[in-house]
Order: C-alpha cells, then sequence, then structure tokens
C-alpha cells in the first residue's frame, strides 16, 4: 500500500437523466488501497464506481475536478493509460456469463478475462497458461477449474469473476454489489476472495448496501446516501458505525456533504480519502429515506476449494 494517488476526485457533481447522482463528492483512491462503500440502493455507488473508471464524466460545474494519476507524468482529466487496467465486476457481468456462457467452464471463463472477451478465441498463451494457474492457486479455485459456469453458486461465480478480472493485472478492481444477495457461505466464500485479491497489492473499491462479510482488515471505509458522502475512515469503524445506525461524527465527514463542515477542509484531514454512505434497514439512522439537507457553502475465512454453496439468490 502506498501514499500515491491513482485517481482523486474533488467536489464533483453528476447528473443523470435530469436527476442529481452525486453531489459535491470528495473521494482520493491511492494505489494499493481498499475501500468499502457503503449505501442502500439509489445511494450513488455505481456512479461513483463509473466516475473513478471513467466511464462517465462529472457535471461541468467549475466546481469539481476529477484527476487520474499514470505511473508517471502530471495529472489527466481522462483515464490516458489507465482504464485498460482498470477491472469491473458487476451484477450485469454476472448476469451475461451466466446466461451466455454458461456451457463454459470456470478456467475457460476466468482465460477469456485476459482479453476482456466473454469467449477464449484461440490456444491460450504459456504466459496466460502461467497466469492462470497462478491466480487459481492464489484464490483456490483449482477445484472448480473444469465445472461449468452455470452450476457454480454464486459465491463461486463470483469467486470466478473476481479471478477473471485478474487476468488482465489490473491496477484497480472495482466490484459493484459483490457480496450482495448471498447467503453466510457465499458471502464468507466471496469475501475472502476479495481479500486475497487485495494482498497482490491491487487497489480494491467494493460496494455494498450491507456490512456483512467484507473484509476490513487494512481496508478504508465510506458511506454515501442520496448521492452524499456522509461518514468515512477506517472500514472497521464504518462498519460499525454503519451497522449501529450511528450518525457520523463531524471529522470524519468529507466532500461537503454534510452540514457545518466545509469538504476541502474534511478531505485534507483524510487524504486517502473516500465516498460513501448508506443503510440496510429503515430502523438505521442512515437508511432513512429521507434526503440529506442541501448545504450551499458546501475473514470470516471461506474455503472455495471445490465447497459447493447452495444456489442462493441469483442475481
Amino acid at each position: 500500500m502506498t501514499d500515491t494517488p491513482l485517481v482523486v476526485c474533488e467536489h464533483i457533481s453528476v447528473t443523470l437523466a435530469g436527476r442529481k447522482a452525486l453531489t459535491d463528492v470528495s473521494f482520493r483512491l491511492d494505489r494499493g488501497r481498499t475501500w468499502l462503500v457503503l449505501g442502500p440502493n439509489g445511494s450513488g455507488k455505481s456512479t461513483l464506481l463509473r466516475i473513478l473508471r471513467g466511464d462517465i464524466w462529472p457535471d461541468d460545474d467549475g466546481l469539481g475536478r476529477r484527476t487520474y494519476f499514470p505511473d508517471d507524468g502530471p495529472g489527466h482529466e481522462a483515464p490516458l493509460g489507465l482504464k485498460h487496467r482498470f477491472g469491473l465486476v458487476s451484477p450485469e457481468l454476472a448476469r451475461s456469463v451466466k446466461r451466455l456462457g454458461g456451457h463454459l467452464t470456470a478456467e475457460t471463463c476466468i482465460l477469456a478475462g485476459a482479453r476482456d472477451s466473454l469467449f477464449l478465441q484461440g490456444r491460450p498463451t504459456a504466459e496466460e497458461s502461467q497466469q492462470l494457474a497462478a491466480i487459481l492457486d492464489r484464490l483456490e479455485l483449482t477445484a472448480l477449474a473444469e465445472v461449468p459456469v452455470a452450476v457454480l453458486s454464486n459465491g463461486q461465480l463470483r469467486a470466478v469473476l473476481l479471478a477473471r478480472a485478474l487476468m488482465r493485472r489490473p491496477l484497480a478492481l472495482f466490484l459493484d454489489e459483490f457480496l450482495d444477495g448471498l447467503d453466510t457461505q457465499a458471502t464468507e466464500l466471496a469475501g475472502w476472495a476479495v481479500g486475497e485479491a487485495a494482498k497482490t497489492g491491487t487497489t480494491v473499491v467494493v460496494t455494498s448496501h450491507r456490512p456483512a462479510g467484507l473484509p476490513v482488515e487494512t481496508a478504508q471505509g465510506a458511506i454515501l446516501e442520496a448521492g452524499r458522502i456522509l461518514d468515512m475512515g477506517a472500514a472497521q469503524t464504518i462498519l460499525s458505525r454503519y451497522a449501529a445506525g450511528q450518525p457520523p461524527e463531524p471529522t470524519r465527514t468529507a466532500g461537503g456533504n454534510h452540514p457545518g463542515k466545509t469538504g476541502q477542509a474534511a478531505f485534507r484531514r483524510h487524504p486517502a480519502g473516500g465516498a460513501g454512505a448508506g443503510h440496510g434497514k429503515p430502523r438505521c439512522a442512515y437508511g432513512s429515506r429521507r434526503r440529506v439537507p442541501h448545504d450551499p457553502a458546501g475473514r470470516t475465512h471461506g474455503h472455495p476449494g471445490g465447497q459447493r454453496g447452495r444456489q442462493d439468490d441469483a442475481f
């Protein structure tokens, strides 16, 4: 882990179809850092991932700025030289792989990831085969290599999709709702795989609307609600506060999303800063469906080695 920035967003807003999806968000993603972004459905988590990946642009309002930092040289507003090294695992990808590539073995599905394709065209190169073996061993997926994708449990499928994304040797992995909709066993499996991926030095951002199963050892956490940052800090603290429904402490606010604190001051206090907020149930303070008032001024250890989980809660 380093303090070298990969992407820095300062006071950005995003408007989609005439609706504010993000408002005054500041988020710094350092190389090798793991971030857990919590928030309810519709809070802006997926939009934040799209902004970080460079899939969409922030509003051209003269207030916000997004900067990417390649290996050397000055920062850029566009992800020049970086976009192809940003991996994504999303519910949409899981659905596509299972529906269109269900007949493929897990090994073939993973190999195709090296070429950013659903299907493997031609024989794998020696380098690809070597990379595959290393990833299967790292994530303990060797026993699943010849299993068809269609019969994988959801937890196993997400571990396979994570392995697939790692085939491109990504600088950053963006895992959208990666642990949501899984039973306990599947959550342990997928959460453990995320932790192993992070140990490779890859930058990881995981979004979720529930805290269970998220890897927290060295991670940072953030809470997002109604497109605004409510809280951020050490992941264990943020997860505990989120689960208990406690209001954020003033020193943990960021991006100008909480009245009484200017966003830039809060952002400076947290140089590895991030964005996020959320809730799981109405009784949670973060879970209220009210909109935040606008401020004008501003391990559990799972073992995936062939263990089959039930086909639970499909995407």
